[in-house]
């Protein structure tokens, strides 16, 4: 059986490689001083292969000569590919760059280009070595034209001799040691006065074609190098299949990001183009709201926009949870050497895990389109499914999605009933059947529980406990009944946030019942607070409802609740260190339904049963609309599903074929 992974997205593999595959190097260079062993024979047959190098002769390359101003500008031409046969004129500023020289076109192509500068005294100096430091300036400023952000791949630390550098350089040999294409001696010297060699120009070009490359086809979003901060454009009134972003989780956002990459995210709260790289997040800019429309069951989609403008990274998303999933895609693929950088063609869409086994689904839907709080009871085969409203459902065919006949009213209301009443679980013990439900009384505006019975599934069940039985100064709801390993019984139910004046607000609590089921016999005690639950949402991790224990087969205790996590309802799994209800209880890291599960609807309210075929299954309703008024135009409202489930770990787990 293959089990569900919580929370677990499949990435397909990212397009970006940092590291751009060189050219296949010839089996060997005609050059003789040019050895197989030498630390720049690949360097210089890449270059040699793609044309930026040529020999001294056809044998000899003179790796250790120094190389001239106008050589480097001869290079970057073919570099760039550009035809230079046009640009003699430009050359003609500078005294020395004669005309009918080799290097007369390249010098005014560079000029032009603002590559190559001239002196006070109107020379060029063609011939002259270029020194390490004029060789960084003369490639930063073909760089700076080009608009190209050079990926970062610092190999080395500072320049032991930068202090000493002068400006008119400094920046060029900094930005030319963080994009890697310079690399220090074995002092971390630059000694930026050197020469440069043709081993060392070779090898700087082919790390700079690379480099190019990348840029080329990437988006630099931010860069702690290059003081390169995204700006992050978004507005709070945008929706996604519903789900309303509000300043709070722009704030959020700029928190996971940062997090993420260690970068500050600059907000604005306008709809307006501020740079020319973006990061767009959900607002009515055309470009954001094309990409979500209709995301639907998709967790979020990434693309890059390109037009005059520039580029803008979009983010759209389907839920609370699904940005923090964008930003670790974003992160775990595109983040690299103090840089976020993304292809310009990325246009990624990650769906939520899929939750149907092929032939045989593990996610059924009952059919019944509104009935919140389900409860099964199997008797003799027949399926009973009970909810709010005090109503049942009835299904005798053993198949979970219907029909359902119903529904039928079971309950006779009791003298103080006013209208609020919810949650009922009925359970078979000592030979009759017993309703644990949840109402407030007339006179009342606190919850409390009360037990029903009745000689049959069907009812009517009624009144049996003196009123209500759990404390009456607090709110207490959804209850449900538990019998111990001794045979005694319990019941089970929700302190809930709201009660007035309570330290233990949102907790999970029991107490003994007395035999007859008639009051408690023990105070309640809590099991575990649902505060601090590894998933839920912080800002209400006191809500919490719908307790139900489940002993498994190995011995083991746990209990299932329902909260709400960044999506909305979600179920939660708590498990006893003992096998005990009075056992120290654990929360699970992850909900066991939820709306990033399935990519449906959110839901909860659960239980747990065995259906009369045998199998394990979760049932809760989903998604969470309140009444019949906020049935969508499907008809649809809070429908009681099915998830087959099976024990594993001392936990259940989804069964998926």
């Amino acid at each position: 059986m293959k089990k569900l992974i919580l929370f677990a997205i499949s990435f397909i593999a990212a397009a970006l490689i940092f590291a751009v595959a060189v050219s296949s190097v010839p089996a060997s260079l005609p050059f003789s001083d040019v050895p197989e062993d030498a630390w720049f024979y690949g360097a210089v047959a890449d270059a040699y292969e793609a044309g930026l190098v040529k020999g001294k002769s056809g044998t000899v390359f003179a790796p250790d000569d120094n190389v001239t101003r106008a050589e480097v500008a001869a290079m970057l031409s073919r570099l760039d590919g550009t035809d230079v046969s046009e640009y003699g004129l430009y050359a003609a500023a500078f005294t020395d760059a004669a005309e009918g020289s080799w290097y007369r076109e390249y010098v005014g192509w560079a000029a032009f280009s603002g590559i190559l500068k001239g002196y006070p005294d109107g020379t060029v100096r063609p011939d002259a070595d270029v020194t390490r430091a004029e060789l960084s300036a003369m490639i930063k400023r073909y760089v700076d034209g080009k608009g190209a952000d050079l990926p970062a791949d610092p190999q080395t630390d500072v320049f032991s001799d930068a202090d000493a550098f002068d400006d008119w350089f400094s920046g060029a040999a900094e930005e030319m040691r963080t994009a890697g294409l310079l690399k220090g001696y074995e002092d971390g010297s630059m000694i930026p006065s050197a020469p440069a060699t043709r081993a060392e120009v070779a090898t700087v070009f082919v790390r700079l074609s690379r480099s190019l490359d990348v840029a080329g086809k990437t988006v630099l979003l931010a860069s702690e190098y290059k003081n390169t901060k995204a700006i992050l454009i978004f507005d709070p009134d945008f929706e996604i299949t519903g789900h309303k972003r509000y300043e709070a989780y722009v704030e959020d956002f700029i928190g996971v990001i940062k997090d993420g990459t260690g970068y500050d995210i600059h907000p604005h709260g306008d709809v307006l183009p501020r740079r020319k790289k973006e990061i767009v997040l959900a607002c009515n800019r055309p470009e954001s709201v094309e990409l979500c429309d209709g995301i639907g069951g998709m967790e979020f989609r990434i693309r890059v926009i390109s037009d005059e403008k520039g580029e803008s990274l979009v983010l759209g998303y389907a839920n609370y949870f699904s940005y923090g999933n964008a930003v670790d895609y974003l992160v775990s693929n595109f983040m690299k050497n103090g840089e976020l950088r993304v292809p310009k063609d990325l246009d990624y869409s990650a769906t939520v895990p899929p939750v149907y086994g092929e032939g045989d689904y593990t996610l059924i839907e009952s059919g019944i389109r509104q009935l919140r709080d389900p409860f099964v009871l199997v008797e003799d085969g027949v399926s009973y499914m009970y909810g709010t409203g005090w109503i049942m459902y009835k299904n005798t065919t053993g198949d979970l999605s219907g029909p359902w006949d119903g529904p039928y009213p079971v309950v006779e209301y009791p003298a103080d009933f006013k209208t609020d009443y919810w949650a009922p679980e009925v359970y078979k013990y000592n030979g009759r059947y017993w309703m644990f439900t949840s109402y407030v009384p007339a006179g009342s505006d606190l919850d409390g529980v009360a037990i029903f019975s009745s000689d049959s599934p069907e009812g009517p069940f009624r009144f049996w406990s003196e009123g209500l039985i759990t404390p009456r100064d607090k709110d207490c709801i959804d209850a449900s009944f538990y019998v111990d390993k001794s045979g005694d019984p319990w019941l089970v139910f929700c302190l809930e946030y709201t009660s007035p004046e309570a330290d233990d607000n949102g907790s999970i609590c029991a107490a003994r019942l007395s035999g007859d089921l008639k009051e408690l016999i023990t105070e309640p005690v809590t099991l575990f607070s649902v505060l601090g639950s590894p998933w839920s949402n912080p800002a209400r991790q006191g809500l919490c409802e719908g307790p139900y224990l489940w002993r498994l087969e190995d011995g083991g205790l746990i209990a299932i609740w329902s909260g709400l996590d960044g999506c909305g309802y979600a179920v939660g799994v708590a498990r006893s260190d003992n096998g005990e209800i009075t056992g120290n209880w654990t929360h699970e890291e992850s909900p066991i339904y939820s709306l990033t599960l399935t990519g449906i609807y959110d839901g909860g309210h659960g239980m747990i049963f065995r259906a009369a075929d045998g199998e394990l299954y979760l049932t809760v309703h989903a998604p969470n609309v309140w009444d019949a008024s906020m049935i969508g135009p499907d008809g649809r409202g809070a429908m009681p599903i099915f998830i087959r489930l099976s024990e594993e770990g001392g936990s259940v787990v989804w069964d998926i074929p």
